[in-house]
């Protein structure tokens, strides 16, 4: 149920070991996200409750509606026979209920529909249609059906206004007349369970809705609608204008004495304005070119729509419905995403890099940039006490060269009295960007470097670097791209020595039996009682730490 680029046929062997590895990559994130506690933390606490609400709540509908509406087998029979026939139909509409009784006295026969003169006062329309059934407005459609030629319904009410409906002929609907008719009657029990779980729908959530709490202080209201209709009138596009990043920003500076406030009440939880702004951004709220004075009545139905979820999701949590087995499994797969995205977030929070790091992925992207350099006099020795004695000699009035000549276990470094010509910093590291820092003959030490100490001096250096905008923008693409190197590195050495620990194993004759469509596609599941959400969390690849060796100490803390 996931997206894919360029999947193809011949590539699905490969594509579903690159799935599984993944897949695998997101338990061991999980593991060791719930080894450290993560899933504890409140952004994962208030992440995860959101997506138990909206199960809680698809689940609450099944109760009070999907499992309460069984289509009789008189109104399949009924919704068979209207299907087979199309109405041509003559209709008056209006948008007072006074304006339609009215008219309706005034129509004795069936003549009266064509001849009666409509008073301009009314704003009346008359007009023809045609009325298909499971395609109409239900009253609209009900009524007509009822209707023989030449009569006149009584006034029926649809959306925000009224109509009288008089039939002028029938013909066979040549599309449902060529259905099977097993076919037929299969559509025609969809429709007629799709209509009645709506007005099960309409009548349940009314019914629910009384006596819940459900409010917004009208102050932070208007204050929040105003600062959107501005922004949203300084950025009006062509025909839609949706909130964008750079709208919320804005939004949010101008709303900052307010953004703790409290905007919306609904049953046991607040939502502060800065909430609400953060719902708007993710529902990517959109008003029409001139309409940005609708920007408040739009606004309060986000939020009544947002208060209605809310309820029914509190009253799924209440009844427990998330804690039944088909949900709990349900649960459980976003779970392991989320606390997999915990993982990745606190990988990335422990990836530091250094200076030296960033030069040199800048020197590779423009070899013309040269990285900083160091010149130094060093002291290696093989072992802690070797360097004990080493310094004391130098406290004692011991000469630099001489130490190094006594105490040194490097050959070379005793030749050449430890001078280590100029070098770029971002090599010998921690030793180069340490000494970057230094003044001209400082010493620093001593530091372990793998399993050797060193005691250094700096001898020279480099002038600094002045930077241009240009080498600026350089400097800060270069750093990107050097943490997402160093980010990908250190997530692989993780996930090696998390599957080396953990274990994990493939069944391959089981892999080369599932079968794979090649169509890419995106999966939506749709809610009970409105709203939607991905069917399945998506899976981030994660692959090539499978050919990496692991490393035999801890990655990050």
């Amino acid at each position: 149920m996931l997206p894919a680029l360029r999947r193809g046929k011949a590539g699905l062997e490969r594509e579903k070991l690159e799935f599984l590895h993944s897949l695998i990559a997101e338990k061991l994130f999980a593991q060791e996200a719930k080894a450290r506690k993560l899933d504890e933390e409140s952004a994962f606490v208030s992440s995860y409750n959101e997506i138990r609400k909206m199960l809680a709540r698809d689940e609450l509908y099944r109760d009070e509606v999907t499992r309460k509406v069984n289509p009789t087998a008189q109104e399949v029979d009924l919704g068979v026979a209207r299907a087979l026939k199309q109405l041509f139909v003559g209709y008056i509409y209006v948008e007072r209920k006074e304006d339609a009784d009215f008219l309706r006295s005034r129509l004795r026969g069936k003549g009266d529909f064509s001849r009666l003169q409509l008073d301009t006062s009314m704003h009346a329309i008359r007009d023809t249609a045609t009325v298909i059934w499971g395609d109409a407005d239900t009253a609209v459609e009900a009524a007509s059906y009822r209707l023989k030629e030449g009569g006149i319904s009584p006034v029926v009410e649809s959306g925000y206004g009224f109509y009288i409906i008089s039939l002028i002929s029938n013909s066979p609907n040549a599309y449902y007349s060529a259905m099977a008719p097993s076919d037929l009657r299969e559509h025609v029990t969809d429709v007629v369970r799709s209509r009645a779980a709506h007005a099960r729908t309409l009548k349940f959530v009314e019914e629910f809705i009384r006596g819940k709490i459900g409010y917004s202080p009208p102050a932070p209201n208007r204050y929040l609608a105003e600062q959107l209709r501005k922004t949203y009138e300084r950025h009006e596009g062509d025909s839609l204008t949706t909130f964008t990043r750079q709208m919320y920003d804005e939004v949010r500076g101008e709303c900052s004495p307010v953004l703790n406030d409290t905007l919306v009440v609904v049953g046991n939880v607040s939502w502060t304005v800065g909430e609400v702004l953060d719902r708007l951004l993710a529902k990517g709220f959109t008003v029409a070119r001139g309409k940005s004075k609708n920007i408040p009545r739009l606004l309060n139905a986000a939020i009544r729509e947002w208060v209605y979820d809310e309820l029914l999701g509190q009253e799924g949590l209440a009844r427990h419905l998330d804690e039944r087995p088909a949900v709990q499994r349900e649960l459980e797969v976003w779970r392991q995403s989320m606390l997999a995205g915990m993982m990745r977030s606190y990988i990335a929070s422990h990836v530091k890099l250094s200076e030296g790091e960033i030069l040199s992925a800048l020197h590779e992207t423009n070899p013309q940039f040269s990285i900083p350099r160091v010149r130094i006099r060093e002291l290696t020795t093989r072992n802690v006490e070797d360097m004990k004695n080493a310094l004391d000699g130098l406290r004692l009035g011991v000469s630099f060269e001489e130490t190094i000549d006594r105490w040194s276990g490097d050959a070379e470094q005793r030749r050449n009295k430890g001078v280590v010509d100029y070098f770029p910093i971002s090599q010998h590291a921690p030793v180069g960007e340490i000494a970057w820092e230094m003044n001209v003959g400082e010493r620093f030490g001593p530091i372990p470097v793998g399993e050797e100490y060193v005691y250094f001096e700096l001898l020279g250096k480099d002038e600094p670097l002045r930077l241009d905008s240009a080498a600026v923008r350089s400097h800060d693409a270069a750093t990107k791209e050097a943490f997402r190197m160093k980010l990908k590195r250190t997530t692989d050495l993780f996930l090696s020595r998390a599957g080396q620990q953990r274990g994990f194993d493939i069944y391959q004759e089981s892999v080369a039996k599932l079968a794979v469509s090649p169509v890419p596609m995106m999966t939506f599941r749709l809610l009970g009682f409105g709203g939607r959400m991905f069917a399945a969390p998506f899976l981030p690849p994660e692959f090539d730490w499978v050919n990496v060796d692991p490393p035999s100490s801890p990655v990050i803390p």
